[in-house]
């Protein structure tokens, strides 16, 4: 019996090792049970539909998140603490000089498959090597991007859904559509996405299906036994492939000399004002290695497209929803000829990046020292939580956008309603500003790492748009177009639109 009640013990103690956190882990923060992070997978094996990240985060997440704005959560093969109120993100990035410094795959997760696809680059670097990459990037994302490259990929656009018939599976015609963008605008360089798609976009598009699956995303660690699981060895070959696409036609011919790639002839060459001249002559000045070129170029490539195609196919989901918006978004474009934006179009794209976020939870910042992390409490004193070293802290846009904690917002956060946001540009520019610095606005938030690119993924998203309501009048052509995706980056996860011809 002494045995038998020792091995149970064993096993007791052996279960919560595996199940939950240590004791001394963020204390008194609501731990969000462990099978949550595998729900999907779970989900899959029975054999019953998947649910979307929105539900997943309500069904399961916002109960614990309403007690104090924070949880526990297991991702990336660890324990986390996820942030999802204005104090904490406050906290998140004030102070990310200091103590949440920027910590990206390739440190969290080093021989992680994601990591050999986004490397250390602008986004995910800090400390002196960041300060470097964004002297070189920043300036020409800022102030020295082609926008006039946009109204050739929007009628690319409206070109290609007009030939491609009435119901119309929009996700990889919009991705082509951003990627063209991105290529145009940023690098200079005309690849055709939209009419004879390069093999980019193939090897891109597998990449994803490999990077963004549920169980490796949980447990990257099981990417170090490629043996048991060869599907990840096939990942890294593309992943390969995705970056010999990309050097065989973006970098300058004296980039490729460099680099040692095959210089082959493409449509036009780097311009001195743009991106990619720039990390061209850092890469021939010594300023980055092949390596760092190489991710940076990797990086700029995937962000700069993917997240003007999430959030397109966002909004043209809720627009599809409803034909009043589009009549009303027709109405005031008419009403504001001959301006950059169309303000209640802007209005509908802040609205729907807050409820529909491209990027709804990052996990990127290691605590540096000692510290106190400082929340709210439902009715009761603060709580305040001590964090370790090694500590990993992120933040949810959904807890973020969509929380009790947050009073802008309320008391209708979960309502898709864009006058809250104002009726000028002016007005939702300056909402916009101030809800990020308080922290209840993450989309292209960054504290001082503010993505670069916001101007031209909002110009993107306003100029697409207008373009396809035109031409076309949308409605959904199935419900499932509804359902968002799983894991990952958020959009509609199989969006069939209905495209009628404006007028008919």
């Amino acid at each position: 019996m002494i045995i038998f009640a020792c091995a149970i013990a064993v096993a007791i103690a052996a279960i919560r090792w595996l199940t939950l956190p240590p004791r001394t882990f963020a204390p008194g923060l609501p731990v969000i049970p462990i099978w949550v992070a595998f729900l999907p997978l779970i989900r899959s094996w029975l054999g019953l539909p998947l649910l979307g990240q929105d539900e997943t985060y309500a069904r399961y997440i916002a109960p614990a998140m309403s007690k104090h704005g924070a949880v526990v959560i297991f991702f990336g093969s660890q324990w986390n603490v996820l942030v999802g109120c204005p104090q904490g993100m406050i906290q998140l990035f004030g102070r990310e000089r200091s103590v949440f410094h920027k910590s990206g795959n390739h440190r969290k997760l080093p021989r992680a498959v994601i990591s050999a696809l986004t490397g250390g680059n602008i986004i995910s670097e800090t400390g002196e090597k960041w300060r470097t990459f964004a002297h070189v990037i920043r300036p020409a994302l800022k102030d020295r991007i082609n926008t006039g490259g946009l109204d050739v990929a929007c009628a690319r656009l409206v070109q290609r859904l007009r030939r491609d018939g009435e119901v119309v599976a929009v996700t990889s015609i919009v991705q082509q559509y951003a990627m063209e963008a991105v290529t145009l605008c940023v690098f200079g360089k005309d690849l055709n996405f939209l009419v004879q798609p390069p093999r980019i976009h193939a090897v891109h598009t597998l990449v994803k299906r490999h990077i963004f699956h549920p169980l490796f995303l949980s447990v990257p660690a099981l990417d170090n036994y490629p043996r048991l699981f060869p599907g990840r060895v096939v990942a890294r070959k593309l992943i390969a492939q995705l970056e010999q696409e990309l050097l065989a036609t973006l970098p300058s011919a004296e980039a490729k000399a460099a680099l040692s790639c095959k210089v082959i002839d493409v449509a036009s060459s780097p311009s001195s004002s743009n991106v990619l001249f720039d990390l061209d002559q850092a890469l021939l000045h010594g300023t980055f290695t092949s390596r760092e070129y190489i991710d940076n170029l990797k990086i700029l490539f995937i962000a700069g497209h993917e997240n003007v195609q999430q959030a397109l196919c966002s909004v043209l989901m809720v627009l599809a929803r409803d034909p009043m918006l589009q009549d009303d978004i027709r109405q005031d474009a008419l009403l504001h000829r001959g301006k950059d934006t169309s303000p209640f179009l802007h209005a509908i794209v802040h609205e729907t990046l807050r409820l529909y976020p491209p990027i709804p939870q990052l996990i990127n910042r290691r605590v540096a020292d000692p510290c106190v992390l400082s929340l709210p409490s439902q009715g009761g004193a603060p709580l305040h939580v001590p964090l370790q070293p090694g500590t990993y802290v992120g933040w949810t846009a959904f807890g973020v956008h969509r929380g009790p904690w947050n009073s802008t917002w309320q008391p209708d956060p979960d309502v898709f309603r864009p006058s809250r946001w104002g009726t000028t540009v002016d007005n939702i520019d300056a909402l916009a500003r101030e809800t990020r610095s308080r922290g209840e606005f993450t989309s292209f938030h960054g504290g001082l790492r503010a993505c670069p690119g916001q101007a031209f993924a909002l110009r993107s998203l306003h100029l697409s748009v207008t373009a396809i309501l035109a031409d076309f009048q949308l409605s959904l052509a199935s419900d499932d177009g509804t359902k968002l995706t799983p894991g990952g980056l958020l959009a509609p996860r199989n969006l069939h639109l209905r495209l009628v011809p404006v007028g008919k």
